[in-house]
């Protein structure tokens, strides 16, 4: 897969990442224990941000099937 460009968004990131999935027929697995997400909320700069800890797998498969 080559590199995405400096300065890439997301999009083009996931992208780049699903179009090499499909073209290879792969499964990325990411795994991860005590992963925190730290989420700001809308309002106030008073409220605290939502906190969720997660654990488990990701299992990232593309198909091109259409």
């Amino acid at each position: 897969m080559a590199m995405p460009p400096t300065g890439a968004s997301l999009p083009q990131l996931v992208e780049q990442v699903y179009s090499a999935l499909a073209a290879s027929h792969a499964t990325i697995e990411l795994s991860f224990e005590n992963l925190e997400v730290v989420l700001p909320r809308d309002g106030a700069p008073d409220i605290p941000p939502a906190r969720w800890l997660l654990n488990g797998t990701l299992r990232l498969r593309a198909t091109t099937e259409g």
